[in-house]
Order: C-alpha cells, then structure tokens, then sequence
C-alpha cells in the first residue's frame, strides 16, 4: 500500500511541475527507451530520428571526460549541415558510479552551452525547482531540452555544454565534448536531397530493419531454420556484450569484424516460433553494416542471434567454410558441437545459413 502511495504522489508531483522521465531499463541504463522535447507548455515525445541518435549513445566514443565519476556528453546527426539547416543538440549527464544523485525528470533546461566559444544559454545553473525521480545507481539522464542552431554562413563552429544536472544540484564542474561542425553552401560529402512537387508525394522507404523484418515475416518462419552460434550470457547482459560475443564467435567470407558500432537498437515482431519477438541491432562494423537478431531463450538455451547483411536487407552472411546443406549439418553435428554450435533442426527445414 505505501508503494502504491508513493507511485501516486511521484506522478502527481511529475505532472504539477510539467516533467517526465524518459526511462530506460535496468539491463541497458544508458540506452533510453523514450526521447521528450517541450513545444510550448507541452512536453511531446522527440522526433523519432533524435530517439535513434541517442540509442546510439551507450557505443559513441567521443564522451565527454569523467569527473568524480560523471560526465555530460552533447551529440549531432551530422558534423556537415547546409546553411540555414537546423543543428539539433541531444544533451546527455552520464553517471558511472553508484552513489551520484541523478535527476531524472524533465526536459531540464539547458544551461551554459557555448557556440564558438561565446555563452549562448543562460549561464546556470538557474533556479529551477525539482521534485521527482532521483536515481543513485549507475545511469544515463537524456531528459535535457533539446537546442536547435542554424548557422547563416559557411565556415567551421563548435558547440559544447559546460552544465548538467538539476538547477538544485548547483554547479556540478562538468564539461562535455566539443562538437566540431562544417556549414556549407552544399555541404560535402552529401548529395543534394530531390524535390517532390504536391502532385508527387514524397515515398519513404523502408530502412534496413524494417526491410529485413518484412522479408522474415514472408518466409512464414522458415527463416528460423539452420545454425547459430551458442552464447551462454544472463538475460541481463547488455546489448553491446551480447552483440560484441556474437562477433567473437562469428566468420564471415571477409573474415572476421575486429570494430564495430551500435547504429539503432529495435524491438521488432517477426512471426514464428513464440514469443515472436526479438531485438534487432543495425551496427556498422569494418566488414559493413549488419543487423544482429537476438533473443534470450531462457537460462538453459541462452542467446539465440543471427547476423545479416543490412546493405542488401536480405541476405543471410555466408561465412567462409560453413556447411551449406542440411545433410552435411547433420553429418557433422560433432564437430559442430566442438566448435560451440548448435544446431537447429526443424520440419520443413530451409537450406539456410547464419555467421559461426
């Protein structure tokens, strides 16, 4: 009863102060699974490809640097951007260590953003007044306002946060990346996006995953069929140490991906076997982008993954020397329980292959 009390007045303080949180998982506490932003006196959820760019936070490697176990980060889609094209700002406090006080609510206001070097935002750290979620475990805080530049003339400009936390918290002393722009008159690098008349609508196709997701769902669950490798990690691992295992174990006709990086992490449904529901991960690695399918199968199975190519949205990798029939899967179960693989064999089963 006295939870349910708590839940209670911690809603109703979130709503008379005109802030939420955005929320992650326990399991990936630096993986948001929402994005807010204020338009006026609404808090509305974020555009989705903002929500994408800060999934991509726990794998980008230009963190700001860590002070007593904190640091704030900033990040950009883009480091090119046309004259006069909106400069969107994700603002991100990270804390490391248990025992740092995160304020979870918001969008907080942004305070002490230099452009180019020059105070652009109030100062801070304002007098804000804070009454909701206070988190004092190890976690990334996305719930800061979103700051959107443009810039009237080409040249070079940088962009970084010297705030952070709740206006309560008083000055934290911390400082985050610098984030360094070019602004072109047609920026480098990008081809110059096609107009669409009113009698042409513009067609939007579908990105990787969904493509991969649709083909998938047309093989009315054959595409299950075949082997993976066997990955004994706790439901609670995290996608980055289920992804970086899955590559450990895994060949391909290049060889084997020695870097990559977490692009967009995605629950999809994909029918099948129950539950049909899995987490589909767009990395880009040295051997191109791919999409890793996971699932966790229970303590006795462990992860079930398998990795295809994202340029072609189709095609399973074929890794060199992999079995590339039935008969010789099954002619070869020892060795291929020697090596660490399991295999699957279902009715109605589809020649086909995944990375080992």
């Amino acid at each position: 009863m006295k939870t349910l009390v708590r839940a209670a007045l911690f809603l109703l303080t979130a709503v008379s102060f005109g802030c939420r949180a955005s929320g992650q998982s326990l399991a990936e506490p630096d993986v948001p699974t929402g994005l807010l932003e204020r338009k006026g006196d609404k808090i509305v959820a974020a555009p989705a490809e903002d929500l994408a760019l800060a999934k991509t936070y726990h794998a980008f490697k230009d963190k700001g640097p860590l002070v007593a176990g904190q640091r704030i980060t900033i990040m950009t889609r883009n480091t090119q951007y046309r004259i006069g094209e909106p400069v969107r700002v994700l603002h991100i406090l990270e804390a490391v260590e248990p025992g740092k006080s995160v304020h979870l609510m918001g969008p907080k206001k942004v305070y002490g953003e230099y452009v180019d070097g020059k105070l652009v935002t109030p100062k801070g750290p304002g007098k804000d007044p804070y009454r909701g979620m206070v988190a004092d475990r190890p976690i990334a805080d996305f719930n800061y306002e979103i700051s959107t530049y443009t810039f009237t003339g080409p040249g070079l400009h940088t962009i970084q946060w010297k705030g952070g936390g709740a206006s309560v918290q008083g000055p934290l002393g911390l400082e985050s990346n610098i984030i360094k722009l070019e602004v072109f008159i047609e920026p480098k690098n990008r081809s110059p996006e096609p107009s669409v008349t009113a009698s042409e609508p513009a067609k939007v196709a579908p990105d990787p995953i969904q493509r991969l997701v649709a083909r998938l769902s047309s093989s009315h669950g054959l595409w299950q069929n075949g082997l993976f490798p066997k990955l004994d990690l706790p439901a609670t691992a995290s996608t980055e140490q289920v992804v970086s295992r899955v590559f450990q174990m895994s060949g391909f006709d290049k060889g084997h991906v020695t870097t990559h990086r977490i692009l967009e992490t995605r629950q999809v449904r994909i029918p099948g076997s129950l539950p049909d529901i899995y987490t589909a991960v767009l990395v880009d690695t040295d051997l191109g982008k791919k999409i890793v399918l996971l699932k966790h199968e229970g303590p006795a199975a462990g992860w079930w993954s398998r990795v295809y190519d994202a340029e072609t949205s189709g095609s399973v990798q074929r890794p060199g020397g992999l079995l590339t029939n039935l008969q010789r899967v099954l002619s070869n179960t020892w060795s291929g329980a020697r090596a660490g693989i399991r295999v699957v064999v279902r009715p109605g089963c589809a020649n086909d292959e995944t990375a080992t």
